[in-house]
């Protein structure tokens, strides 16, 4: 059973650049490990049912390995954090891009002059799992 999360992004940024889009987060969880944080792009945006169906977003995004980044600590390389420090600062480079959110669709490579909607989703160790829409950077 998937429960909803008690994990605030607090800070969620998605910069693109020639060849890729840096998406940098900042979670809290201060009772408990944050176990992955994942980001991915797509073409065009979920729906709000679509982002609050966690399950069906971990199973789309495992079909598509080499569109989903795991994010992780720019200054360790850690992929994941225990509660202290109660936040987590994560960045991810996206270099493949999803069609579309169906079963059959394409990754393209990263195109910087298109547009994306990109994704974060995280995951802890008491089986708190959400979605999280990224927020461009003004």
């Amino acid at each position: 059973m998937i429960k909803q999360n008690n994990m605030p992004t607090t800070v969620v940024e998605a910069t693109t650049k020639t060849d890729y889009i840096r998406v940098a987060a900042t979670v809290s969880d201060p009772s408990s490990n944050i176990n992955k944080v994942y980001a991915f792009a797509l073409a065009s945006p979920l729906t709000t049912a679509q982002k609050d169906n966690v399950t069906d977003i971990l199973n789309f995004i495992a079909a598509k390995p080499d569109a989903v980044v795991t994010m992780f600590n720019p200054d360790t390389g850690a992929t994941t954090s225990s509660s202290s420090p109660p936040s987590f600062q994560v960045i991810g480079f996206i270099r493949k891009v999803i069609d579309d959110y169906t079963a059959n669709s394409d990754t393209d490579d990263f195109d910087a002059s298109s547009t994306y909607h990109v994704y974060i989703v995280t995951q802890n160790n008491l089986g708190y799992n959400k979605v999280w829409e990224s927020t461009p950077p003004p």
